[in-house]
């Protein structure tokens, strides 16, 4: 095997089983660069271990003790929001705003019903003033229009000149 496979195992040594432990050892023994990676690796492993087992004491730990105690029991300030919310949230103020609401919709329904508009009879306007709708004929001259503008569509460009787009239209005229 390669030196790529053996320093993979190095820094798996705790893991490996007992085959591979041995492999590996014997492979330490003749080749000097896995043996030189294989130490730096334990005494990085024995720095964490030491680092691991000591604790941090914090300087003034009773003042910082204290302070957070201090923090937990202080009472919370509540912002205009949340007492809002806590408000309108509450089992007394739903039914009392259900109720107006109720109360609201009773009054609005009868007070339609006592102004509700009568039915006026409708007034018949002599024919000599009246504007007659010819939908027919709109729609054919709407139609027409757009014909017109489709003829020319291909005349116009923002790259010729007025006289260009004339003769243009004059040639689909002949």
């Amino acid at each position: 095997m390669s030196c790529k496979h053996f320093e993979m195992n190095i820094y798996v040594y705790d893991e490996l089983s007992v085959e591979e432990r041995n492999r590996l050892d014997i492979h330490l023994q003749t080749c000097s660069t896995c043996q030189a990676l294989f130490q730096e690796v334990n005494q990085a492993r024995q720095l964490i271990r030491l680092v691991a087992e000591e604790k941090a004491v914090p300087l003034n730990s009773a003042k910082l003790t204290g302070n957070i105690m201090s923090k937990i029991t202080e009472p919370v300030k509540r912002t205009w929001a949340a007492w809002v919310s806590e408000l309108l949230m509450s089992r007394s103020s739903k039914y009392s705003l259900s109720t107006v609401s109720s109360v609201l919709l009773i009054a609005f329904s009868i007070q339609s019903f006592n102004y509700s508009m009568p039915i006026k009879k409708s007034y018949v306007m002599p024919l000599a003033n009246a504007v007659i709708l010819n939908t027919k004929l709109f729609r054919e001259r709407f139609y027409h229009s757009k014909e017109k503008h489709a003829l020319f569509a291909d005349c116009r460009s923002p790259f010729q000149s007025a006289k260009y787009y004339q003769d243009c239209i004059k040639n689909k005229l002949k």
